[in-house]
Order: structure tokens, then sequence, then C-alpha cells
């Protein structure tokens, strides 16, 4: 693992912690379908500087091209 993921996983994690403590969840539901939302806005939205400025299912997209033996079922 390089320094720059730890400190991703690390940021990523204090956002959540974050979400979950300035929050009020109804339910248990209510608050898996908020983690639920935030995971989808990071993987999707949010560019990565340790991604050269791309989000990670950009990367993973491009991964995948290049390396498609890597993705088995």
């Amino acid at each position: 693992m390089n320094e720059n993921h730890c400190w991703g996983t690390e940021r990523f994690h204090s956002r959540i912690s974050d979400l979950v403590r300035t929050n009020h969840f109804d339910s248990a539901i209510d608050l898996e379908q908020t983690l639920i939302r935030y995971v989808h806005r990071h993987n999707t939205q949010l560019p990565l500087s340790a991604l050269r400025s791309r989000t990670p299912i950009q990367d993973m997209k491009d991964w995948h091209k290049f390396h498609p033996h890597r993705f088995v079922k």
C-alpha cells in the first residue's frame, strides 16, 4: 500500500465519521441509505488527487481496459 492510498483511506473514513456524527438518523435503514449514497458519490463524483484528479470509478474502468484478465468473475 502506498502512502497516498493510506491518506485517502483515512480521509474517506474521517468524512464518514463526520457524516455519522453530525446527522440524526431515524433508523438503521436511514443510516444505511445515507452511507450507500455517500459511498456512491465518493466513487463516482469526487475526483481524488492520488488518482490524478479522477474518480475511483473512472480509474477502475481504465484499469479494466488495460488489464481485463484481472477482472474475473
